[in-house]
């Protein structure tokens, strides 16, 4: 099965997304889909296998950003404008996972409180060797708890952001990226769906502490939707078949997006305004993926394909993003 001539095409390309209206704006962070070495001020990089779509992701907003002062270990890098503040923090290869997420999560919050940021609008958390292990001592219930426990200490009793949890490669450290905000965001859960932060005790001492999606922006009309991948209540569906898989993930978001317009009113969908990442377990999934996604109407010129592994060792695919909701 070929992929779509226009997303081969949009490889090389770079896509753009306005964080507030209007959509010409300064730039406030870019996302390198590609293997760097050092990385420019305002310039982010992710540790995993570029498959396909753009390669390089521009996030703009009315005012543009200014660089974080350097921290003395060099581990945590950052952007902010009065309104926004997105920040990195990476861990060495090789430290625990539960002790690297308290300890990151710490100095997210730590971060945030200096510079006057409230509220994680959406973190993505990209987890060294996230399937090893077998039950509490499998990794990504390692880094829930160890996570879940910076939360209880420094974040109160405000709601669960918008997050992605994915895998990557076993001889990284672990990297968190989050994108906080002074106000409130407005959390949107799906109907089909268990809340994850409410997951029975099968998944871990913790649960994931995420929503499912989070409305945001001065004029909350932007929507930040979570890793999302084929579960229905809690559990996984379709194991081991890659396209059924990502039509069920399709039926999750199309759920979400009824949900946020019966919360604000606002026509949420696909559209060549948002950006789109797909995860990808296999490489070779890659070209029914493609097929299965445009089948579904997503918009492939932004849509950047990475390899990771997903959560669950038995999901094969997990798509997040951010697009801009239409008044009603």
């Amino acid at each position: 099965m070929n992929s779509p001539d226009p997303f081969r095409l949009a490889a090389r390309g770079e896509m753009q997304f306005a964080l507030e209206p209007p959509g010409e704006g300064a730039d406030f962070a870019r996302f390198d889909f590609r293997p760097t070495g050092p990385v420019a001020p305002g310039v982010f990089s992710l540790d995993m296998e570029h498959l396909a779509g753009p390669a390089l992701e521009r996030w703009t907003c009315r005012s543009a950003a200014e660089p974080l002062d350097p921290c003395d270990d060099d581990t945590t890098r950052g952007v902010r404008t009065r309104d926004l503040l997105f920040i990195e923090l990476r861990a060495a290869p090789g430290d625990d996972i539960q002790s690297a997420a308290e300890r990151l999560y710490r100095r997210l919050f730590d971060q945030m409180a200096s510079l006057g940021f409230t509220y994680i609008v959406k973190a993505w958390n990209h987890i060294p060797d996230i399937n090893r292990g077998e039950g509490d001592d499998e990794v990504y219930k390692r880094f829930c708890l160890g996570r879940a426990r910076a939360i209880d200490s420094a974040y109160g009793d405000r709601a669960m952001p918008a997050g992605t949890g994915v895998g990557f490669s076993a001889d990284a450290g672990l990297q968190v990226q989050a994108l906080a905000s002074r106000d409130a965001p407005l959390y949107i859960e799906n109907p089909r769906q268990v809340s994850a932060f409410e997951y029975p005790r099968q998944y871990g001492p913790r649960s994931p502490s995420f929503s499912r999606a989070v409305v945001a922006g001065p004029g909350r009309d932007r929507l930040f939707v979570s890793g999302t991948a084929a579960i229905v209540g809690h559990q996984s569906r379709h194991e081991d078949c890659l396209v059924s898989q990502v039509e069920e993930t399709l039926r999750n978001w199309q759920s979400l997006f009824s949900a946020t317009h019966r919360a604000t009113g606002q026509q949420a969908g696909f559209d060549r305004d948002g950006t789109y990442r797909v995860y990808l377990r296999h490489a070779r999934d890659l070209d029914p993926c493609l097929a299965a996604l445009a089948h579904g109407s997503v918009p492939l010129e932004k849509t950047t394909v990475l390899r990771a592994d997903i959560c669950r060792p038995e999901l094969l695919f997990e798509l997040d993003g951010v697009t801009a909701l239409d008044p009603a």
